[in-house]
Order: structure tokens, then sequence, then C-alpha cells
């Protein structure tokens, strides 16, 4: 596979993962299965037979404002930029260097899984443009921006959401979405995506029973 068909078949698999957690519809589902076709892959084309408006009430139960697992990136506990300020700040000034805007996920955040996982796809498609163009340096600054990014942001926190919503959604759509997109960008992103992260939350605290008396005097 010659440069820019590597960049525009790697274009196609970030907007594949981006629509596989955007809010569902018919749109979605009918790009989700020509992306499918076009890259051959028959596991991403069930799972966009399984997508549409039918999937509304089990993305709501698993994701977006109301669902079982939160979708941000700033909603997870393994950013090293202190809080979530500086956080969205880094990934608008990614958003804002390369000109990226998506019309077709309005209304999500920009630290949102599937901004970020489109805006990967959205640098391989300039990467593809730049070496159509002849322009080497501009393709370097994508390639570098998108290895940035991915190891910055999606690498640091995708595969923990992954495996939460794995849990939530467990034999659902969204257990195999997610199966499939662990997979997907350990393949992208060799080396850059860390392993998930135990939710802290969900640790049991320990209990007190009779034999346990804290250090206290028997008749205190």
């Amino acid at each position: 596979m010659d440069p820019p068909t590597q960049h525009l078949a790697r274009a196609a698999r970030y907007r594949a993962l981006a629509l596989l957690f955007a809010p569902p519809d018919a749109r979605a589902a009918g790009e989700l299965a020509a992306l499918a076709s076009n890259l051959g892959d028959a596991e991403l084309a069930a799972l966009a037979a399984d997508l549409g408006p039918d999937a509304e009430g089990e993305y709501h139960r698993a994701l977006g404002f109301t669902g079982a697992v939160r979708d941000g990136e700033s909603d997870y506990e393994v950013n090293p930029l202190g809080g979530k300020g500086p956080l969205l700040a880094d990934v608008a000034g990614f958003y804002l260097a390369f000109r990226y805007e998506d019309a077709t996920l309005v209304g999500l955040a920009p630290d949102h899984l599937s901004m970020e996982l489109g805006f990967l796809g959205w640098l391989a498609l300039r990467a593809a443009f730049a070496r159509h163009e002849g322009d080497a340096e501009g393709e370097a600054v994508c390639v570098a921006a998108a290895e940035n990014f991915a190891r910055d942001h999606v690498g640091r926190w995708a595969a923990t959401m992954l495996a939460r919503l794995r849990a939530a959604a467990e034999g659902g759509f969204y257990d195999a979405a997610a199966a499939y997109a662990q997979r997907a960008l350990e393949a992208l992103e060799p080396g850059r995506v860390a392993p998930p992260v135990v939710d802290r939350r969900r640790v049991a605290l320990p209990t007190l029973d009779d034999s346990d008396a804290c250090g206290l005097p028997p008749d205190a």
C-alpha cells in the first residue's frame, strides 16, 4: 500500500471509530456501512448493521449524559495537565491549529471520544492531501501531530473508557463496538495506547465487625 493510500485507509478507520461512539442515527449507520465496504471489513459491516435509530436506547443507557460510562477525556484521571481547563485548552489548540471541525458531530464536547477519534482521521486526510501535493513537510507535520495527539490524549484514556463500556454493556452492541475499537486502536497506534486504569470509584471499602475494635480499649 503506497503512502497516500495508507493515510486514506487510516482516515477511514478513524472515521468509522468516531461514528461507533457518536449518537446513532440512520445517516451514521449508512456512512459506517459504506466505510466497512470500502475497507473490506466484515466485522465493521456487522456493527454498522446494528447501528441506527434502533440503537438509540442502548446508547443512552451506555453513553452520553444519561449513560453508565463517561465518554469525555476530562472525566478520567489519567492526564498530567492538572484538571479539565488545561486539558480542554490543549485539545482545542490541536483542533484550531489544524482547522478541525465536524458538522456531523455537533453537540459533542471537544474531548468526547468521537471528536478525538475524528480528529485523528482528519489529520490522516490532511497528510494524504499533502502527500498528493508533494508537500513532504506538511505531511510530516500532520503525522507528527497525530502521533502526539494519540499519545497525549486518546492513548491515555481510551482503553480505560472502552473497558468500562464493555463491562457496562456486556453482551450488547457497545460491548462489541468497544472490543472492536480497542483492537483497532492498538493496531493503529502501536505503543501509544495505555492499558486500562482500574476504576478506583468501584473499590470496596473495608467494613467493621464485632472482632474489629480499631485499636480501642476493650471497654470503649
